[in-house]
């Protein structure tokens, strides 16, 4: 007889400040310096309290790897490339994602506001 290789799921519930709090101490362990892992933590949970699990919590054990295997730089530098009036060309220097996006959107706010 045949048994199945599929792994047995097991739900848990976490309440969502629980849940940022391990995530963002998952990644501070992996490298991440603390403000980043917190806004990657945030960001995270809020896709999960959403119901985007895709781009959830779920997601934080594949960051580690990719950051443990050198494709993700805990450290990033962020700078500007360029910039003009209505532009703005942000070097991510290969950090997560997240953290990387959060970043250009505050200087995206911050031109659409001068």
């Amino acid at each position: 007889m045949k048994t199945s290789c599929h792994p047995t799921w097991v739900k848990l519930s976490f309440l969502p400040t629980d849940l940022e709090v391990f995530s963002s101490q998952l990644l501070q362990g992996a490298g991440v310096p603390v403000k980043d892992p917190d806004t990657t933590a945030r960001i995270q949970t809020e896709a999960d309290l959403r119901g985007v699990h895709t781009h959830g919590t779920f997601g934080i054990v594949g960051y580690i790897r990719q950051i443990q295997k050198g494709e993700v730089n805990p450290v990033a530098n962020l700078r500007t490339v360029r910039e003009g009036g209505a532009y703005l060309h942000i070097d991510g220097d290969n950090g997560p994602g997240q953290v990387v996006a959060h970043h250009t959107m505050e200087r995206a706010i911050e031109k659409a506001s001068e």
